[in-house]
């Protein structure tokens, strides 16, 4: 998808009124490390300003452990580009909601459109999923008291930031 088609747009039909939200097969070619830019319109409108900008990163690996120098300082890995589809949910790039937007859809047909900001990429599936239903704490309560779930005490966990990783892109 490059500079020259200017959108993007699905069509689609929900059965039921209800929040949806969207994800995207992509893939970002070449070494930069560049995000492809796009901004999500809805029904022909941009709902909310988070909805702009979205950010498509490209994912890295780090081609080898950390290291010590000669100071016992430890240092990153090299990090490499990993070129390969990713599937992302959509979500602002603002770092104020860690969950996937969420849109209330009618019954019935909508389109949903990208908008070119920056960068070229590929772009492959598109999925429409309303967002899993939690269930009401007093049935989850009669479901762990059936099930004879004990309340956890005393456990002390630590993670270590350096070695929790499980992807990066920077």
């Amino acid at each position: 998808w490059t500079v020259g088609i200017p959108r993007v747009s699905w069509t689609f039909t929900v059965p039921a009124d209800g929040r949806y939200s969207f994800a995207l097969d992509y893939f970002l070619d070449g070494d930069n490390a560049y995000s492809a830019k796009r901004n999500l319109i809805v029904d022909g409108e941009i709902l909310f300003e988070e909805s702009n900008g979205i950010m498509f990163k490209k994912k890295y690996i780090e081609e080898n452990k950390t290291r010590v120098n000669s100071y016992g300082d430890e240092l990153r890995g090299n990090i490499i580009p990993e070129n390969q589809w990713q599937k992302f949910e959509l979500i602002g790039t603002s770092g104020n909601c860690i969950t996937p937007f969420e849109f209330w859809l009618k019954a019935g047909t909508h389109t949903v459109t990208l908008a070119y900001e920056e960068k070229d990429m590929y772009i492959g599936n598109f999925y429409i999923k309303s967002p899993q239903k939690i269930k009401p704490y007093k049935e989850l309560l009669a479901e762990y008291e059936e099930n004879n779930y004990s309340e956890i005490n005393d456990i002390n966990l630590t993670f270590e930031a350096e070695s929790e990783v499980l992807w990066t892109n920077d």
